[in-house]
């Protein structure tokens, strides 16, 4: 009986938790207090998906080490609620966090054949394509009244600009997956969004993440001119610095407009200071080192925007979190938490550093997708916080991804498939909830 249940329930609920983590009711302001009402609903799925898959991961008969160091990570935030001004607080993210990856693990672990694990794929699309519009046009109806001060960005108010401008380079990676031509409606939007954010991030990770899906390509086929291939890489990198160096300093024509774009706010100093990131990241550094217990433990899992705003070192604007994975994760659930993080963080790199031998388990544009979603994140990590703040859906389908990874690499899994085959004469032999 439990097990109809949890197969009906699973995917509706992994759905509607994910289109919950990527809308807002509510104007986003600057240290503001308003609970906004799309919570209670996060937390009452977050308590369904939990009561549907616990049970069902008890019963696995070995842990992947993925899952492994999940359980790591989701304990020391439940751990830095203890050592947190904000106990509620932090055990709502923490709920909202295990449920949703503990859930996408059962649904990736359980998985018999290719179509099902695909099936997350496509629904992850759709939903966060929802997500990108959604929040793009209420970012475009939004008022100066409504935000205090002047409308210059897309994302402001709603969801934050640098978290829709990495949603929207997840997905139009992920939108490589279709060859349908009506897939250049999304695909546009998404690169709307990405210019309209004005997030610099998001334009280097898009041209880096093209250059290395140009770079690692040939690796899969033996028969290709690698050594052809990476010499023209290296050329076009150089080249184009060079192009850019020299547009510069020779102020070429449209120059300066594209330094007006990238300055945003006007200021100068606001590129030297990677838009005050700079200034953030000696508060979170004190603040880590408050005292042993916080080093170790942390100061509470997302709530870091209380602990940076206070005392001499806070900066002089308010900070959400400390636009850095790596400190963040250190501030936030301390060194117990870190060691997994990197852990984790590390496993998803392999998409890139293994893609041969992964040929044995996934075809070439499923790797390509991987190994997208997987360098984007990396470069996101050194200015954004990421999901050591809380989840969101760029979080969701990175476990997505370090799930398929591991259950390939795993020899507790027999692969006789490849993702980039037609028939279903290839199911998966074992799955772990078998016993």
């Amino acid at each position: 009986m439990m097990t109809y249940i949890h197969q009906k329930l699973r995917v509706p609920v992994w759905i509607m938790i994910l289109v919950a983590t990527g809308i807002s009711f509510r104007v986003r302001e600057a240290g503001t207090e308003v609970v906004d009402p799309v919570i209670f609903l996060q937390l009452a799925l977050s308590i369904l998906a939990l009561i549907l898959t616990v049970p069902r991961i008890l019963q696995y008969k070995k842990l992947n080490d993925s899952l492994k160091l999940l359980f790591f990570y989701i304990s020391a935030m439940g751990i830095s609620s203890i050592f947190s001004p904000q106990p509620k607080l932090v055990i709502g993210y923490w709920v909202l966090f295990a449920a949703t990856t503990l859930l996408t693990a059962d649904m990736v672990f359980n998985a018999n054949q290719r179509q099902d694990m695909e099936k997350l794929e496509d629904m992850w699309f759709f939903i966060v394509s929802f997500i990108v519009l959604y929040n793009s046009i209420n970012s475009l109806f939004l008022t100066e009244h409504d935000l205090g001060g002047q409308v210059y960005r897309l994302g402001l108010g709603s969801m934050p600009m640098n978290t829709l401008s990495f949603t929207a380079v997840i997905a139009f990676w992920m939108s490589f997956k279709y060859k349908n031509p009506l897939i250049l409606i999304p695909r546009f939007m998404f690169i709307a969004a990405i210019l309209l954010t004005q997030t610099r991030i998001a334009i280097i990770s898009l041209l880096l993440v093209w250059f290395l899906r140009k770079w690692i390509h040939p690796a899969f086929n033996q028969n290709s001119q690698k050594f052809l291939s990476r010499c023209i890489f290296i050329f076009v990198l150089l080249a184009s610095l060079s192009a850019v160096l020299l547009s510069i300093n020779f102020q070429l024509p449209g120059t300066r407009q594209v330094l007006e774009y990238l300055e945003r706010d006007k200021n100068p100093s606001s590129i030297r200071t990677l838009t005050g990131r700079t200034e953030i990241w000696p508060a979170a550094l004190h603040h880590i080192l408050d005292n042993p217990t916080t080093f170790i433990f942390g100061h509470g899992y997302g709530t870091s925007r209380y602990v940076l705003n206070e005392g001499e070192h806070a900066p002089q604007f308010y900070a959400y979190h400390a636009h850095n994975l790596y400190l963040e994760t250190l501030l936030s659930i301390g060194l117990v938490g870190f060691i997994p993080m990197i852990s984790l963080m590390y496993t998803g790199v392999l998409w890139i550093t293994m893609n041969r031998k992964l040929l044995n388990s996934y075809s070439t544009d499923y790797i390509l997708r991987a190994s997208s979603v997987m360098a984007t994140t990396l470069l996101y990590s050194f200015t954004e916080s990421g999901w050591a703040v809380k989840l969101t859906p760029t979080t969701v389908i990175f476990f997505y991804y370090l799930f398929t990874l591991d259950k390939a690499l795993s020899s507790d899994y027999q692969y006789q498939t490849n993702f980039g085959r037609n028939d279903e004469k290839y199911p998966y032999t074992h799955h772990a909830g078998q016993k």
